[in-house]
């Protein structure tokens, strides 16, 4: 049995190990001018955080409009070029004769088509699509004055479109040919990357799908054409389509005849 003198110093000893434990806590505790800092350095760094959102927000702002201007200067670049598709050539073929024997036989052109350049955007393959560079723009407008002569032909006259557009083209002209086979009375028009049925327009997200007044526009082209679209515009979201159809889906005028009214 402990004597209350060995209590006592028990007891004591017990104390002064409490309060130097006590006292190493208190070191790690923030003093009042300790939290006045802190609270001072997270005002400062919200303020910071607030200043830099606006800062990114501006910068996006004008990011978008240096895209947009990007945009803009590359249409005006492409705007004399076109795509011809199905005309016959090999590595060793004078493009020069061939397209503009194609614009004099098959299209009816007799004026002198004043070409350019000519790039092979199939590479060496033969038959490939060749972009063909004018010198003059106006001959342009010629040119899709006369491609409906190339209806139920293996022939095709493309606008030089950026991929991008050209992507989202395809896209539109898939969902335009769903929209036939339901509804052969709807006129579609697609010119550049917006369609356009009636007075309304819708353009394509890879993110959304086809839109109207840049939000999901799936209701509204539904309502327009009394049927739902909502699961073919999904599949175009999420794997795309397979249809050979799909190959060119710009304003070519080859075998499927004619799909796209002017040549915008």
């Amino acid at each position: 049995m402990l004597s209350e003198q060995d209590k006592t110093d028990l007891i004591n000893r017990f104390g002064i190990v409490m309060d130097e434990k006590i006292k190493e806590l208190k070191k790690d505790i923030p003093s009042r001018d300790d939290m006045v800092m802190i609270n001072q350095a997270i005002t400062t760094i919200s303020e910071e955080n607030v200043k830099l959102k606006e800062e990114v927000s501006v910068l996006r702002k004008e990011l978008s409009v240096v895209r947009e201007r990007m945009k803009l200067v590359d249409s005006r670049h492409r705007s004399d070029n076109l795509i011809f598709n199905g005309l016959p050539h090999d590595k060793d073929s004078n493009l020069h004769e061939i397209v503009s024997s194609f614009i004099k036989n098959e299209l009816g052109i007799l004026d002198d088509p004043m070409i350019g350049d000519i790039i092979r955007l199939g590479g060496p393959a033969p038959g490939g699509p060749l972009k063909v560079k004018f010198l003059r723009g106006s001959f342009i407008s010629k040119i899709f004055g006369k491609t409906i002569r190339l209806k139920d032909t293996t022939f095709g006259v493309d606008r030089d479109y950026p991929d991008d557009v050209r992507a989202a083209r395809k896209k539109l002209f898939l969902i335009r040919k769903e929209i036939m086979r339901a509804n052969g009375n709807v006129r579609v028009v697609i010119r550049s990357d917006i369609m356009t049925i009636g007075k309304e327009k819708f353009s394509w997200s890879d993110s959304i799908g086809i839109t109207y007044e840049g939000k999901e526009g799936t209701p509204k082209l539904s309502e327009i054409i009394g049927i739902d679209m909502a699961q073919k515009v999904a599949s175009l979201r999420s794997t795309g389509d397979s249809s050979k159809d799909s190959a060119r889906p710009s304003n070519s005028t080859g075998a499927r005849g004619r799909l796209d009214v002017g040549g915008s």
